[in-house]
């Protein structure tokens, strides 16, 4: 799995496992979540975007399937 580390406020990591398309993110709360059915498009239009967390909130979070892996 690629993994880029994010040291921002919302963000510690972001991970991308390519052969199951699941996108990993690890927030700096602690809460860890996968989202499944992501395009490696995504992930690189996620970690490449100048404002990642707002990408996150309008392009991600909305319109993927997700587990909460720990709150």
């Amino acid at each position: 799995m690629e993994v880029t580390e994010l040291k921002d406020d919302y963000f510690n990591s972001i991970g991308y496992d390519d052969t199951n398309k699941q996108l990993h993110v690890r927030f700096q709360s602690g809460r860890y979540v996968i989202y499944y059915e992501v395009r490696k498009s995504e992930y690189l239009g996620l970690i490449s975007n100048n404002q990642t967390k707002k990408f996150f909130q309008e392009e991600i979070e909305p319109a993927f399937p997700h587990d909460v892996v720990n709150e």
